[in-house]
Formats: structure tokens, C-alpha cells, sequence
């Protein structure tokens, strides 16, 4: 950008200085040259150097301070008063710059415009607006945290991926070709569909910046997703499901983190929602265990309704195990690194998972897949479409939506018992005991 401010020309005398090395009469100077400019010295005063100007319009000059500091100056007439705008300095700004600079101030004179002026109020403007690490705190702040269930998730990719590399640049500044080679460096590293929700977020984010005014255009528009993914189709077969089940207890991951993973496998929620599991959520009288419930709040869900969930006898045997787990902070599942401060996330059972699977002896899945496979064998147990949707907290919509009212409160507690004890089944296959026996001999 070219940096300009308003000023009178304190040496109205030397307007007719003439170069060194150039030819002419005085009072005109030849054309700025690069070898002419850097061969003018200092003096005991600052002096000025002008070169003819653009039709009239004004003059290109080169300011020389006492100390050798040499600055293109462009000076010109506006409302019957001289001004001067302050280009550059020389050589960051070259000849050919300097040029190109002055032709630009001369067209806005001569259609009534103050160059000097609108370049001090871009400057003014420039000095206010938001870096990207003060656009990344209020987009957080103002937009993700209050409307967004994945804020959290937002947040950590901003500061890996985004904060180290750009928070002291302005965000105006941020180009196309900014971004591309950001998400090719995540890509590099190995992680491409990390690449593919920074890309998300900082679209969201810019978006969000251009309603604001905080910058004209969005550097993302025109930039697709870095990778194509694929569509999450996995589903764990009985076998899966059985080596996952057994094998939880001869992984190497936190206490917290297996009996979730289960616990999301028996209530087939989404990792977020089982992992953010609260005690304050769950209503259980050992008494009554057939009337035990989770109720998930809409602040927790995808849809934003709140959702209740029948617990199973199997559901209720990780609540156990969890009570000993239980730190004050009212979190079913608490972190194991910050107990106090927060549950597992999501992101923690994801590496767990990645880390067990040759514990597991299944090819790769994710959390989110286990959702889809307690989906696939609720229905396998017999469960329609409606029943099948309620459970899994869908809307329904169409004709449907309208008329079906009934809360199914009663069959989808059959469903999701008749579900507990499908997993305890396959869990217990006797071919499995043999296996678990035998991979467990050497422990």
C-alpha cells in the first residue's frame, strides 16, 4: 500500500533544483531515473527535487532529508491551494512505483479529487482495521460461541492451523492464494480433512467479517474444499462390533474414554453427545431402573431439540463403572488430563479409536461410525422407519412431520433395551471368548 500524509512544501525555493547528472535549464529536471535518484547526497537542510509534471496536473519530487533519506513526494493544486501527498521512500518504492504512484494521484486531480486526503483516510483506516487475530477473538466471541454447537471445534482449528501463521496481519490483507497455500500446509502434514473444516471455518469466518465491514471480500469464495471426501458409509459388521466391544479393555486409552466409546455404542448418539455426557442429565433411581432416561438439553444436539434417551441395563452398567470416575465437575466421562475442567473430547476418542485398531483387529472407522452401526442394528431388530428416526433424534419432515405427534415413549424404550441385549450378545459370542482368552494370555 502506498503510505501518504498531508503536508505544505517547506522549501517552496528549491523547486527549480536540479539534478545531479541530468540536463536541462533551470527550473526543469529530466525524467527520474534509478542511477540519477541514488546519487543525490544529503545537505545541511532537506531539499526537494521535481521532475516536469503529468500534464499539468502537478509534480513528482524527491525529498531529501539532512540525513539521506530520500521520499517521493507528489505535489499538486486542490481548491486553490497547494498539497503535497507523501508516496514512498526510495528505493523500497523504485522509479518505475513512483511513477505509476504519481500518474494515479494525477487522474484523481484532475477529476476534482484530494489524492493527499483520500490517502490519509485510507491510512487512518488501515491503522484501525482488525488483524486476524483480533477478527479470529471476535468471531469466537460474537458469533460461534452463541449460535454454534462446533465453537469449541472452531476454535482449536483457528489456532492450530491459522493463529501461528497469520494473527499480526491485517485481515483485509489475506488473499486467495493465502488461504491455498495455509490448507496445502495442513494437507502436508498429513491431516487433509483437517484441511477441509479449516477451509469451512475460515469461510464462515470471512463471511461473517464482510457483513461486519470488517473487509470488503471473503479470500475464500472461489476456493473449494482443498480434498474430496468420501461419503461416510461404514458400518461395523456383528464381527466388528464384537472385536471393538472386547477389545476395549485391552486398549491403552483412559478409562473415561472406553466407557464412552461404549456408552455411544448403546444410546447411538454422536460422539460429542456421548462424550459431553453430564449426571445432571441423567435421571436414574436404582430403584426404578426400568424408568431411567438421559435427556439431552437442545443446546447438545445437532437439530437443536432436546432428545430423551430410555438407558438400557448394558447403559446403565457404564454409568456404574463411571461413578468411580466421578470428579465434581459433573461430567460423566471426565478428561483424564483436565479432570476438573471439562469431558473427554471427541476428538480424543477419535485418536483412541485410530490408536486400537490392530487391538480391535478392524479396518479403519471412526466414532461417528458406531452412530450408524447401533442405527443398522436397531432397525435390523425390527424397528420401522418413524421409531427408527425418533431414536436417533432426526426431524421428521413432510406429511410425516405433521401428523405424526406421538412421543413413542414406549416403544423406544423396548427398542433400545432390545438393543442392549443385542450387544451384550455379541459381545459374549463363545467364538469371541476363545479369541479374547487367547489375545489376552500374554497381558
Amino acid at each position: 500500500m502506498i503510505a501518504a500524509v498531508i503536508a505544505v512544501d517547506p522549501t517552496p525555493g528549491n523547486r527549480g533544483q536540479t539534478m545531479a547528472g541530468t540536463t536541462g535549464t533551470k527550473g526543469k529536471v529530466g525524467r527520474f531515473t534509478h542511477r540519477a535518484v541514488d546519487a543525490l547526497k544529503a545537505k545541511e537542510e532537506r531539499y526537494t527535487v521535481w521532475e516536469p509534471g503529468a500534464h499539468g496536473q502537478g509534480n513528482l519530487g524527491v525529498r531529501v532529508s539532512e540525513h539521506g533519506t530520500k521520499t517521493w513526494v507528489y505535489q499538486f493544486r486542490h481548491g486553490g491551494k497547494v498539497r503535497m501527498q507523501t508516496l514512498g521512500r526510495f528505493p523500497a518504492m523504485t522509479v518505475e512505483e513512483a511513477h505509476a504512484a504519481a500518474a494515479k494521484a494525477a487522474l484523481d486531480v484532475s477529476t476534482g479529487l484530494d489524492p493527499a486526503t483520500a490517502t490519509v483516510e485510507q491510512r487512518r483506516k488501515d491503522r484501525k482495521a482488525a488483524t486476524v487475530g483480533e477478527l479470529v477473538a471476535q468471531y469466537l466471541e460474537l458469533y460461534a460461541k452463541p449460535r454454534k454447537r462446533s465453537a469449541d471445534r472452531d476454535e482449536a482449528l483457528l489456532k492450530r492451523n491459522v493463529l501461528p501463521a497469520w494473527k499480526d496481519r491485517k485481515a483485509a490483507t489475506v488473499k486467495r492464494a493465502d488461504v491455498a497455500e495455509l490448507l496445502d500446509k495442513v494437507i502436508a502434514r498429513g491431516a487433509a480433512i483437517q484441511a477441509n473444516r479449516t477451509h469451512s471455518v475460515l469461510s464462515r469466518m470471512f463471511n461473517w467479517a464482510v457483513e461486519r465491514e470488517y473487509v470488503e471480500h471473503s479470500p475464500v469464495v472461489g476456493l473449494h474444499a482443498p480434498v474430496k471426501e468420501a461419503s461416510r458409509e461404514r458400518c461395523l459388521s456383528d464381527e466388528e462390533l464384537r472385536g471393538v466391544l472386547c477389545g476395549l479393555d485391552r486398549a491403552s486409552m483412559a478409562p473415561a474414554t472406553r466407557l464412552a466409546l461404549r456408552f455411544q455404542v448403546l444410546t447411538a448418539t454422536r460422539p460429542t453427545e456421548a462424550t459431553g455426557a453430564r449426571w445432571d442429565e441423567i435421571t436414574w433411581d436404582e430403584d426404578h431402573e426400568a424408568d431411567a432416561v438421559w435427556r439431552l438439553p437442545k443446546d447438545r444436539t445437532k437439530n437443536g431439540e432436546a432428545h430423551t434417551i430410555p438407558l438400557s441395563r448394558q447403559a446403565l452398567d457404564v454409568l456404574r463403572e463411571a461413578k468411580a470416575l466421578e470428579c465434581g465437575a459433573g461430567f460423566v466421562f471426565p478428561s483424564p488430563r483436565h479432570k476438573k475442567a471439562g469431558p473427554v473430547s471427541s476428538s480424543a476418542l477419535a485418536h483412541a479409536v485410530k490408536d486400537s485398531l490392530g487391538v480391535f483387529g478392524v479396518a479403519e472407522f471412526h466414532p461417528h461410525d458406531l452412530r450408524r452401526t447401533a442405527a443398522t442394528g436397531m432397525a435390523a431388530l425390527g424397528a420401522d422407519w418413524t421409531l427408527l428416526q425418533k431414536a436417533l433424534n432426526h426431524k421428521l419432515r413432510g406429511e410425516t412431520a405433521k401428523y405424526v405427534r406421538h412421543g413413542y415413549a414406549d416403544e423406544l424404550r423396548d427398542l433400545f433395551n432390545r438393543w442392549g441385549a443385542r450387544v451384550a450378545r455379541i459381545e459374549a459370542h463363545p467364538v469371541l471368548r476363545v479369541v479374547r482368552a487367547a489375545g489376552t494370555a500374554g497381558h
